[in-house]
């Protein structure tokens, strides 16, 4: 608990500083902008993402065996941090040095989500395998020689 008021405390003074910083330096930092961005960030993330996260979640519980729930649910909050992260970059237009160009590289974006998609589908393979592994030897130890096979003497 006391570790937990520090890291609380050390954080207050973090934001503070940073809150700081961005008044003193106004023309530099837009603080206008960065509280109008910050709080439709709060906004999408209350009403849109959270929402949409709790959706998913709830169907995955319904529609997926358990097994294979947290490697799915791990590849999709990979591959959704990737997005977030990403988004700035593939929606904001690169400068037109080849007319032809688009400007936007979304190649290796869908690169880097095609591979952590592939790893989700093999952690999905490995937990079926493995599940289907433990049924069949819990089987087998269950159906070997108890008290009704013994022959009677």
């Amino acid at each position: 608990m006391k570790g937990r008021v520090l890291l609380g405390a050390a954080g207050l003074v973090l934001m503070a500083w940073g809150m700081r910083g961005m008044l003193v330096d106004a023309e530099l930092t837009a603080p206008i902008g960065t509280l109008t961005w910050l709080a439709g960030a709060l906004v999408a993330h209350d009403f849109l993402l959270a929402p949409l996260v709790c959706a998913v979640g709830w169907l995955l519980t319904r529609l997926l065996p358990a097994e294979v729930r947290p490697p799915v649910q791990g590849g999709l909050f990979v591959i959704g941090v990737v997005a977030l992260l990403a988004w700035p970059l593939v929606a904001t237009p690169a400068p037109q040095v080849n007319p032809t160009n688009v400007g936007l590289d979304t190649g290796r974006l869908g690169v880097l989500l095609g591979l952590v998609a592939a790893g989700t589908a093999l952690a999905v393979v490995r937990a079926r395998m493995r599940a289907g592994a433990a049924r069949r030897r819990d089987t087998q130890q269950s159906s070997g020689p108890g008290p009704s096979n013994r022959p009677s003497t």
